[in-house]
């Protein structure tokens, strides 16, 4: 049996057991295996294992360093999946930890990593509330003015000069470890974000508007506004109609459920008189011919 064979079968034997919570004491053997996974690529199995810990045993203070190491295993398999709320989590999560708290400079990157990779997250409900509840909660926030000023633009209902803020986010990145590898691509999908930001807005201030007005006022091309615009209507961000012939966008408004089964019982109700108006009609017309043929 090879290596790569007795790694494999070793990772079998841990996932077959039957741990319904696995308590910290016994962290570093799972510690360790679900790094020996995420080595060799197998994220899933990594996942797996992973979710054999009990999060809830982490609130004892005798295991702030595995609660440490456990969060920063899971910021990498986010991190793998890109999902980037996952990770803002997780360090929200480490920056709560006793041990983080009682050192400023420990404190001050996990909230720059909660912050960052919160504005990296795709918008929704989830990440609104969690932008919001930082903003508020949050006291900290108030020595990293940068920080938790690109919080609130990115929770305002006010355009953000992308230009503007590049440079500044730019700089921000670079001066984490976590993003040194990659930092163009983490770059390029806050642009994205700050670009779903603004069509946001012009989709509450807009009936209409015409595209090669928006993408001036976005700061990109024609066909980049479009793209973006058609991801957002895709992915249900946003309700709008995009008239290539007359280059001109239609925004609409997101309907509840409430407002669609109320716009289907009207149309229900107007079907229905149709139909008893027709009926009528025809009973109408099929007595005239009767009292026709009967002379």
């Amino acid at each position: 049996m090879d290596k790569k064979e007795k790694l494999d079968f070793l990772l079998e034997q841990v996932i077959s057991k039957e741990w319904d919570k696995l308590h910290p004491a016994f962290f570093d053997g799972f510690a360790s295996k679900v790094r020996l996974c995420m080595d060799k690529g197998d994220f899933i199995r990594a996942a797996i294992i992973n979710r054999k810990i009990s999060t809830k045993a982490f609130d004892g203070v005798e295991f702030q360093d595995e609660k440490i190491r456990y969060y920063n295993q899971v910021v990498r398999y986010r991190l793998h999946e890109k999902d980037y709320l996952g990770v803002s989590k997780c360090y929200h999560a480490i920056l709560h930890t006793p041990s983080v708290e009682a050192v400023e400079e420990k404190w001050i990157e996990a909230l720059k990593y909660c912050v960052l990779f919160l504005a990296l997250s795709s918008f929704g409900e989830e990440s609104s509330d969690f932008i919001h509840r930082l903003l508020t909660t949050e006291k900290r926030l108030e020595e990293l003015t940068s920080f938790r000023l690109l919080l609130k633009e990115l929770s305002s209902s006010e355009l953000v000069d992308w230009m503007g803020t590049e440079g500044k986010v730019t700089d921000m990145m670079a001066l984490l470890p976590l993003f040194k590898q990659g930092l163009e691509s983490y770059v390029s999908v806050l642009k994205t974000r700050i670009l779903e930001h603004n069509i946001r807005v012009f989709s509450e201030c807009y009936k209409a508007l015409s595209l090669q007005r928006m993408a001036g006022l976005l700061g990109v091309d024609a066909q980049e506004a479009e793209s973006a615009v058609s991801a957002m209507v895709i992915d249900g961000m946003i309700v709008a109609k995009i008239d290539r012939s007359g280059g001109q966008i239609t925004f609409g408004k997101t309907k509840t459920a409430e407002s669609v089964l109320d716009e289907w019982s009207g149309d229900i109700d107007q079907l229905l008189k149709l139909v008893d108006s027709t009926c009528y009609l025809i009973n109408k017309e099929n007595v005239m011919m009767s009292a026709v043929k009967a002379k």
